[in-house]
């Protein structure tokens, strides 16, 4: 459904593949002040050819929005860290089932996905063909052709580059550099802790 002729109607959260998944009813209340109605935009953006391969289906995440391109309809919210905020569009009139309304209030919490992607790290070390099996399932599933003959460092790369193509806009790529323990987002590992309130150093009786 993301790949739809009728934009109105994309799933942008594969809704299919939810786990578990929150129904926010005022999605659309939240975003317009922040993403639909800014007259630039306001965080730099991955252009999808930076991030996807040529029929990935997950290109179409971007959209052309109040005459910009390559607009990701999809962004984060911070105060739950998987949750994401996702364009709300109208109904929309389709021949001979007339008017249609889209996949709406849809903020996934996990998704099928990141259970491959899990799945497919555990197994690196023990049995990488079958490690290979679970990132290809994903990969043919967005439209990719199989990858083959990759060692568990090649694999552990492209595992990377997944998150950033699926989870894109929902907050779940720091939480990946964090585990990993790398330095693209943080050059220390204490900046991936982030410091406590003081209300919470004074009222909860907590050390620094």
């Amino acid at each position: 459904d993301i790949t739809t002729t009728e934009a109105n109607l994309r799933d942008r959260t594969f809704s299919s593949e939810h786990l578990f998944a929150f129904n926010t009813t005022k999605l659309e209340e939240y975003i317009k002040g922040y993403f639909r109605e800014a007259s630039l935009p306001l965080m730099e953006r991955l252009m999808p050819g930076e991030l996807y391969e040529a029929d990935d289906y997950r290109t179409a995440l971007y959209e052309t929005y109040s005459g910009f391109a390559n607009v990701l309809t999809k962004f984060w919210q911070n105060f739950v860290n998987t949750l994401a905020k996702f364009w709300q569009m109208d109904k929309a009139y389709v021949q001979g089932q007339g008017y249609v309304t889209p996949k709406r209030n849809r903020m996934p919490a996990i998704r099928i996905a990141e259970m491959y992607y899990i799945a497919a790290e555990a197994l690196k070390e023990s049995n990488i063909g079958e490690a290979l099996e679970m990132l290809n399932t994903l990969r043919v599933h967005r439209g990719l052709m199989k990858l083959e003959n990759l060692d568990k460092d090649q694999l552990q790369e492209e595992l990377g580059r997944e998150y950033y193509r699926e989870f894109i806009g929902e907050g779940q790529v720091f939480f990946y550099h964090k585990r990993m323990n790398t330095s693209i987002i943080a050059t220390a590992n204490a900046v991936y802790v982030l410091p406590m309130p003081d209300d919470e150093i004074d009222l909860g009786q907590r050390e620094q």
